[in-house]
């Protein structure tokens, strides 16, 4: 006997170690919020299917149409209603004084927009769905069609509400009463078409609200009762922030949105077929992670001191699901995809792979949403959608001769990578710009040399460039009183190389970075007084015989920075990926101002006195090229471009151009939207 119980003992013990794991697993909150979420998503997804399989075998076809039109254009017109004010629960509930007032205010605002919505869409119908015309012309079908949309609405911020609460269980329980009081009433409505087909949504929408606002939320809320409420105090916080949510989500999801019609136009109906199949898969992938990035905001919210350790542990769940299901999907792509036949596996298999892919990298991205939230850093997190939004867009029509099936795909990666790895460094590693040592840096000896004010001062930062250096320097003195020229480090003589051809070196011991140079440059422009400073490459891509051609708009009073743009009708050969790159990040600098310029990134320029008493560069790397624009346009500084040329050639020196891309954008999120709502 005492053999066999210490078998037993050995057989069981690690299952009681399992078992034990599982158990205290289960009582970290935002992990168990994170199942009930998920478990939202299975049971909707599940509900679903079988609600229109029994609606394709009990009803006609004709009215399986009708109804599927009318409920897919209630669904559209209640995301519109939410205005993304369950983003702003959750966030807002936790720190409320009156929660209650909230709960009314968002809910009271949302029945009214919903309705707002169904009387505009009723109005119009003849003009954009002649089909469905019926529901504007019976009294009955136009209230149970805007009833329809309202319930809607609220069904979504009731959800919202148990998560800013913490108790996503709640959650789990309406879509469990809405899903199975439909699949009842589908079968018990069978007689009356396609009106009984959308009724059954509709009053299982309206019991499961009915649920929620009398019995749910009062568990969760306590004191909770439903009534009208219009505090403009409460709206007037409340509307910006969910709103600014609701941008940022809506260019988030522009891509899944957008990739079906686009491959249906450009490729026609089978490709459509199958790219949706393919992203529908690759949604599934990540779902667990998204719903662990809204529980996590939802903790977050609560204790907003706690966010890192939070979002650390969050990322840890996220990537023990994600990458596993990643690489299943990734390896089985063929498999998965042929269950809806040969064509699909045959077409688009790589595509699923590259959303496998990028299914870890949008769990950071989503996290990172997630912190932004918190701080209430919407601006910010709009920027970064509309980044992912752009690169996935226009990535296969900009970068590639020819788009296919996957291209899209790819653009996604890239633009989750972007910015999955801001978030990485911002959240996780918590990445803090080095410090510049003083003693780094001898510019008194080069300032003591130059004994009147210049008028035309030209400062060259560069880094092993001793093969151009010269004739970049010599080429300068043409046009400038002085020269200088920052040696960032170099190894090969650059700073011999310059002295030689008449430049005045101020020499860095170590490599300290292109910003850090460019600071350098700036100070020398203060300290020596000078009326115009110039700065340009020092690898040859730069001509400095346009020199007068970038001071013309100082000199004639016109501007206070002015910009050497690559793109405005001058000879260049700037590579496509990188012209994309350029782009991409000029449109981000753009975004909201009514001055754009045409390039955000050159780096042949000229500082008046005043941009020069007001630039201060902060950023060792290349994102200072931003930094300066943004902080000249909020010191009110008058910004003009003059047409460059620009000659790129082999021994040119460039950043790694993603390490590039993600550099900027830090520098565009910290400086230019940091103080947005």
């Amino acid at each position: 006997m005492g053999e066999v119980r210490s078998l037993r003992e050995r057989f069981f013990a690690p299952l009681d170690v399992l078992a034990d794991s599982l158990v205290s697993r289960l009582k970290d909150r935002m992990l168990r919020n994170a199942g009930y979420l998920f478990g939202v998503t299975l049971v909707g997804a599940g509900a679903g299917f079988v609600f229109w399989g029994l609606a394709a075998r009990l009803y006609d076809t004709a009215h399986v149409g009708l109804a599927s039109s009318v409920i897919s254009i209630v669904q559209l017109l209640a995301s519109i209603a939410v205005l993304g004010l369950g983003a702003g629960l959750v966030r807002f509930l936790a720190e409320s004084r009156r929660p209650q007032r909230l709960l009314n205010a968002a809910f009271t605002l949302t029945a009214l927009v919903a309705l707002l919505c169904g009387g505009i869409f009723l109005m119009g119908i003849k003009l954009w769905s002649p089909t469905l015309a019926i529901l504007a012309a019976k009294p009955i079908y136009a209230l149970g069609f805007a009833f329809l949309i309202s319930v809607s609405s609220l069904s979504a911020l009731l959800q919202a509400s148990y998560l800013a609460r913490r108790d996503a269980k709640y959650a789990l329980w309406q879509v469990l009463c809405l899903n199975g009081l439909r699949l009842v009433l589908i079968v018990a409505l069978v007689g009356f078409g396609a009106v009984g087909i959308v009724a059954a949504l509709a009053i299982g929408t309206a019991i499961a609200d009915g649920l929620g606002l009398l019995r749910f939320l009062p568990r969760v809320q306590p004191g909770y009762r439903p009534r009208p409420d219009w505090s403009r105090r409460v709206l007037g916080q409340l509307i910006p922030y969910s709103i600014g949510n609701y941008t940022a989500d809506l260019l988030y999801r522009a891509p899944l949105l957008i990739v079906t019609p686009l491959t249906l136009e450009l490729m026609g109906s089978e490709a459509s077929a199958h790219v949706y199949v393919a992203w529908m898969i690759g949604s599934l992938i990540t779902s667990p992670a998204l719903a662990l990035a809204q529980s996590a905001f939802a903790e977050g919210s609560f204790a907003p001191g706690e966010l890192r350790p939070t979002l650390m542990r969050a990322g840890r769940y996220s990537m023990v699901v994600t990458i596993p299901l990643a690489c299943a999907a990734g390896l089985g792509a063929p498999i998965l995809l042929g269950i809806f036949g040969a064509n699909y596996a045959d077409s688009a298999t790589t595509l699923l792979r590259w959303l496998a892919l990028a299914s870890p990298l949008m769990a950071f991205t989503s996290l990172y949403f997630s912190a932004l939230r918190v701080r209430k850093r919407v601006g910010e997190m709009i920027l970064l959608a509309g980044l992912i939004c752009t690169v996935t867009l226009a990535y296969p029509f900009v970068v590639l001769e020819s788009p296919q099936l996957h291209s899209m795909a790819v653009g996604w990666l890239i633009g989750q990578a972007l910015v999955s790895i801001v978030g990485m460094r911002a959240v996780f590693f918590n990445v803090k710009r080095k410090a510049t040592h003083p003693a780094a840096v001898d510019i008194d000896r080069v300032v003591s040399q130059i004994e009147e004010h210049p008028k035309i001062l030209v400062a060259i930062p560069c880094y092993n460039e001793a093969d151009f250096i010269a004739g970049v320097v010599r080429g300068a003195l043409q046009y400038a009183d002085r020269v200088v020229v920052v040696d960032d480090g170099s190894t090969d003589g650059t700073a011999q190389a310059a002295e030689a051809a008449g430049a005045l070196v101020v020499r860095h011991p170590t490599n300290l970075g292109p910003g850090a140079a460019a600071r350098a440059c700036l100070q020398v422009g203060r300290e020596v007084g000078a009326e115009m400073l110039v700065t340009l490459d020092g690898d040859g891509q730069h001509n400095p015989e346009e020199i007068p051609e970038v001071i013309a708009p100082l000199q004639r009073g016109e501007a206070d920075l002015v910009i050497g743009s690559r793109f405005l009708g001058k000879d260049n050969n700037v590579a496509r990926y990188r012209k994309f790159g350029i782009d991409v990040i000029t449109f981000l600098y753009n975004l909201g101002t009514r001055e754009h310029i045409t390039d955000a990134q050159s780096c042949f320029r000229a500082y008046g006195k005043n941009s020069l008493a007001k630039l201060e560069i902060g950023e060792d790397g290349f994102g200072f090229s931003v930094e300066t624009l943004v902080q000249a346009r909020r010191a009110g500084l008058r910004i003009r471009e003059a047409s460059i040329s620009c000659l790129y050639h082999e021994q040119s020196h460039s950043a790694n151009p993603v390490l590039h891309g993600v550099g900027v954008a830090l520098m565009v999120v910290k400086h230019r939207l940091k103080n947005w709502v």
